[in-house]
């Protein structure tokens, strides 16, 4: 059972539910105060034995760690939080409130764009889509400067913003969130990495690199297939067995082969042998990563404008 910080229904009338896991609910919410509409997310409380503190020490310092990334850093893709609340004791119970974009997140507007071939080309077309790639790549890197780990890399949690631009929201928590469930649903069990799936203590920054492999896979297929079957044809433990077992889908025929290479390359069973984020923008300042598809092409003046833009945010030391 999710619930709101009293703090949050004390200023936000909760208007409309976004969505829910077992790990966090999102709301459309007006501000009482200001009558405009904001984006409430609350967080599951976690009840902790007397046994846990160090878990919640940990938990403090990585909430207080991404507190500061997305109240004192600027990077236009990665989503601006305007207020937060939360209670340390025995528990974990927070919120975080932003801006509404009405846009969403990818997922749907992916899968709508891939179904129907794209007829729904205002709200997803090559311009959105490589911006989109572009975008996310550029934003972890500038997470990965601050040493910070998303470990939520999904297409649930990149939101189109109101010129649609990408926005990423909700990392760098889930690890200390306290079950199981909260790293493993559903939604997002396709983008952990193997090393994760495996249980080990020790993994780095590169696991968000193999998310974002499945971030690139996800937006040209909205079936993961192996050479012999596809993801609809069993279940999301034989799916993780395959992966830990070292298999990896095969390229999706709409997917360029230059973005196929990067995949197989952020996707490596060793985690040693994957591109950094700083390598990965590198690579896709080359126009080849323009896509073109469905009989239509990238603007290539405002993805350039774009990726010149979103540059200039990166800090100087690596």
């Amino acid at each position: 059972m999710l619930s709101i910080n009293e703090n949050a229904n004390e200023h936000y009338f909760i208007f409309e539910n976004l969505d829910e896991n077992e790990c966090l609910c999102r709301k459309k919410a007006i501000d009482k105060k200001t009558g405009k509409f904001v984006a409430l997310s609350a967080f599951k409380i976690i009840q902790l034995e007397e046994e846990e503190e160090e878990s919640l020490n940990m938990f403090k310092n990585r909430f207080h760690k991404y507190i500061k990334v997305v109240f004192t850093k600027k990077h236009p893709a990665i989503l601006k939080m305007k207020k937060y609340g939360y209670g340390f004791d025995n528990s974990i119970n927070f919120f975080t409130i932003s801006k509404f974009y009405k846009n969403g997140n990818i997922a749907a507007s992916t899968k709508e764009y891939l179904d129907t071939n794209g007829q729904n080309k205002d709200k997803m077309n090559p311009l959105i889509r490589s911006k989109i790639i572009f975008g996310v790549a550029s934003a972890m890197k500038y997470l990965h400067q601050l040493n910070c780990i998303n470990e939520n890399l999904t297409l649930e949690n990149i939101i189109l913003d109101d010129n649609f631009e990408p926005k990423i929201r909700d990392f760098s928590l889930y690890h200390y969130y306290g079950s199981p469930k909260c790293n493993l649903n559903e939604s997002n069990y396709i983008y952990i990495a193997p090393e994760l799936l495996k249980g080990s203590e020790f993994y780095t920054c590169l696991v968000d690199v193999y998310s974002f492999a499945f971030v690139i896979y996800k937006m040209f297929s909205n079936v993961v297939t192996f050479a012999d079957s596809n993801s609809s044809q069993f279940s999301s433990i034989q799916y993780l067995d395959r992966i830990k077992n070292g298999e990896r889908p095969i390229k999706p025929d709409l997917m360029p082969d230059c973005y196929w290479d990067l995949v197989t390359a952020c996707f490596d069973e060793d985690f040693d042998n994957r591109p950094s984020f700083a390598e990965i923008v590198d690579f896709l300042k080359f126009d080849k990563f323009a896509i073109e598809e469905f009989g239509m092409k990238t603007d290539m003046e405002k993805f350039r404008e774009y990726k010149k833009r979103i540059s200039k945010c990166f800090i100087q030391k690596y």
